[in-house]
């Protein structure tokens, strides 16, 4: 990856400004601004997982977690959506297709472990649990919702009403490959009797489009996460104006991949809108 030191440099950056966002956000005291919270601080820590994994040479791995970042953005923008149409409902189905989930893993391991887990609930309340979340719902919801989650979308779906399917197509679907351990093309590339030899640079451009996608995402969890956290006083607030500062050092970097959601949208219309 070129210019290594200063995507490392600028990450960094953004992961401080992140944890000014965190905190205020994590002063919320309703259920929908502690579940924003939590997507946001698993958000933090994967960020913070992909600059370390790039740090020791793991970029596959790192691109793995790239993937799971892009797709919680674009969950924490759908609870957003949701919320703003009703809160209660909301918060409601996100805690429902999350007990479904739980609850289908220990059927398929037979409920086993639980007895390892002091006040663990046992499997006849599990499985009444399970009844009650299905009695609030139609059987076409709680067959979207054991499929997809609280979203009841397609991760493609999902990317495509956020009006990001060119980031869907090119960067998740890309990495996707990575998650599972059957496709080796990197490392036969580093063999110089393989074709894949022949492409010098497709490391490098790999790894751009890989972070920055990454700080893509962290920036816009923080631009959304901070006007929440902040409301009113977000615009006029220093945590915007370092946002749009880092965005801008961002997308002015030599070996920055330019796509449809970079920060320098959101940044160039605060400008404009904070000028006039």
């Amino acid at each position: 990856m070129q210019d290594k030191e200063l995507w490392m440099k600028r990450s960094k950056e953004l992961l401080a400004l992140a944890g000014k966002v965190n905190a205020e956000l994590g002063q919320g005291s309703v259920a929908p601004e502690k579940i924003l919270s939590a997507m946001f601080i698993k958000g933090m820590r994967t960020f913070e997982a992909i600059r370390w994994l790039y740090t020791k040479n793991l970029p596959e791995r790192g691109q793995v977690l790239v993937r799971v970042l892009f797709e919680l953005r674009l969950d924490f923008y759908e609870f957003i959506r949701l919320c703003q149409i009703d809160s209660v409902v909301a918060t409601r189905r996100l805690l429902d297709a999350m007990g479904l989930e739980k609850i289908k893993q220990q059927r398929e391991s037979k409920f086993k472990g639980l007895e390892l887990v002091e006040g663990a609930p046992t499997p006849k309340q599990l499985l009444q649990e399970e009844r009650n979340i299905c009695s609030r719902y139609d059987e076409k919801e709680i067959r979207k919702l054991r499929r997809f989650g609280f979203s009841e979308m397609s991760i493609e779906n999902r990317a495509k009403k956020a009006g990001l399917s060119e980031i869907y197509h090119v960067v998740f679907r890309n990495f996707s490959r990575n998650v599972h351990s059957t496709d080796y093309a990197e490392h036969l590339g580093k063999q110089s009797s393989s074709k894949l030899s022949t492409f010098p640079d497709y490391e490098d451009l790999r790894d751009h489009v890989s972070m920055s996608q990454a700080i893509t995402s962290m920036w816009q969890l923080c631009y959304h996460g901070g006007a929440i956290a902040f409301r009113d006083e977000f615009l006029s607030s220093g945590v915007l104006i370092d946002l749009m500062r880092i965005g801008q050092k961002c997308t002015e970097m030599t070996h920055w991949v330019h796509m449809e959601d970079e920060p320098v949208n959101e940044a160039h219309e605060n400008t404009h809108a904070e000028g006039e």
